[in-house]
């Protein structure tokens, strides 16, 4: 841990993959760039649309790879017992994923 930099909170982003058609890489980038120049130290970024995480919902073990910010860590979503799925799954929906 750096000193001065304790207790932080991380920066949880869920982008829609609408952004493949907006030069997602600049964007996501950017975002990056910005957050680390003011001093956050953590950041999660999930690229992920709402038929995505329902089929990752139904079938978990299809999706080994898919990490995602639960309360206060972030977990591979196939581990995540049904509870906890459904409640990432809840979040990300009512954000317009």
């Amino acid at each position: 841990m750096q000193p001065g930099y304790g207790n932080t909170a991380p920066l949880q982003l869920e982008f829609d993959p609408f952004l493949e058609d907006n030069n997602p890489q600049e964007l996501v980038k950017a975002i990056i760039l910005t957050h680390f120049s003011l001093g956050g130290t953590l950041i999660n970024v999930n690229i992920v649309n709402k038929e995505q995480i329902l089929e990752a919902n139904r079938h978990p073990e299809l999706y080994p790879d898919l990490v995602v910010r639960v309360t206060g860590f972030t977990a591979y979503f196939c581990m995540l017992t049904p509870e906890f799925r459904q409640l990432v799954v809840d979040r990300i929906l009512k954000q317009g994923a």
